[in-house]
């Protein structure tokens, strides 16, 4: 059901028809935070959440809650499937852009996981509810380790990750002369160099910015 081609779309339609969005809800309105099943189900939602039609279902009807609520959970593999299905959701419609706030530190901490799938969905997750609200990215701002963490996944040692991801990070808050000079004290510019080497999406608009900042005297050269 993960395929995004034509077979993949209908088989998430017939998936959708037969019940399955019903008994996730049923299943994640009956389960706790460290429920064996969880991540199963959760990965179940965000496959068929990434139809448009069923994932507008889904936020109206109140999925968002039970991803955020998972995002606390103690299982990795639960908290990365949330974070998965949280990327999936967040821009569809009003209703996610109202509900998530709390969500914004946990992937933050996320973000500096041991597994690196989980900081990968961290990520995408964090890329996704920056792009929907300036409310969310007030709330990033805030949390001091956010910059850094992100920085931290533009290594281009930290296997794994999709690179494009953190850089969306980046770029949500790049107006901010204060998060322009937190990126650069934490490395962004030689990272960036690889990542443009690599033609990753965004890394040259983000070291153009930084680049600008430096010239203008934003923050002390380095």
């Amino acid at each position: 059901m993960a395929g995004d081609g034509d077979e993949g779309q209908r088989l998430k339609v017939e998936a959708f028809q037969e019940g399955a969005l019903g008994c996730v809800k049923d299943f994640l309105d009956s389960s706790r935070s460290d429920e064996p099943g969880l991540a199963p189900a959760l990965g179940l939602l965000r496959n068929m959440a990434s139809f448009r039609y069923i994932a507008e279902i889904a936020v109206s009807a109140s999925f968002l809650a039970h991803i955020a609520a998972s995002l606390g959970s103690d299982k990795s593999a639960t908290r990365t499937e949330a974070a998965l299905a949280l990327a999936e959701l967040c821009n569809v419609g009003g209703k996610a852009r109202n509900e998530l706030g709390d969500s914004i530190p946990r992937l933050v901490w996320m973000l500096e996981a041991k597994s690196i799938t989980e900081r990968d969905a961290a990520a995408r997750a964090l890329a996704a509810l920056l792009a929907a609200s300036s409310g969310y990215r007030k709330l990033f701002k805030k949390d001091e380790r956010g910059i850094v963490n992100a920085v931290q996944l533009l290594d281009p040692t930290a296997r794994g990750v999709d690179k494009r991801f953190p850089v969306a990070v980046l770029l949500a808050v790049s107006q901010s002369r204060r998060c322009r000079k937190q990126m650069v004290a934490a490395g962004a510019c030689g990272f960036l160099q690889s990542l443009m080497a690599a033609e990753v999406d965004g890394a040259k608009k983000l070291a153009e910015c930084l680049g600008r900042g430096k010239m203008l005297g934003v923050f002390p050269r380095t």
